[in-house]
């Protein structure tokens, strides 16, 4: 298949729950990082259970992180990639405002990058 990776996700409140496992984290690190990757791969390279390793990417899958790589594998070996390079986020996106939040109102307005790698949600808010 030609790379059709886009350039970032603009994540919101539901995409967010996607990346709420640290494993999730890790696991699209990778497919950023390394390319494509079935279950059993990505289990051996993380030394995870290869029917964790699958939950967690459906849950991927479902937020849009992740998609089936449909030109390799067999139909018993299902091959995942990354649809986004890196992803990121506008607070006002992810906060409802509401003062029981947590929001901030000096952070309203900043946007964060998160690069690909294992370092995903390491990054800083940027102006």
């Amino acid at each position: 298949m030609a790379d059709e990776r886009e350039t970032y996700k603009q994540l919101d409140a539901r995409s967010l729950r996607g990346l709420a496992h640290p494993l999730r984290v890790r696991i699209l690190g990778l497919l950023r990082t390394e390319g494509p990757a079935t279950s059993a791969r990505l289990a051996k390279r993380l030394t995870e259970d290869s029917g964790n390793i699958s939950w967690h990417l459906r849950r991927l899958a479902n937020t849009g992180f992740i998609t089936e790589e449909t030109d390799f594998g067999t139909r018993r070996e299902r091959w995942w990639r990354a649809v986004h390079d890196h992803t990121r986020f506008d607070i006002d996106d992810v906060l409802d405002g509401d003062p029981r939040s947590g929001t901030h109102p000096g952070a309203r307005g900043h946007r964060a990058r998160l690069p690909a790698g294992d370092h995903l949600l390491g990054t800083g808010l940027a102006a």
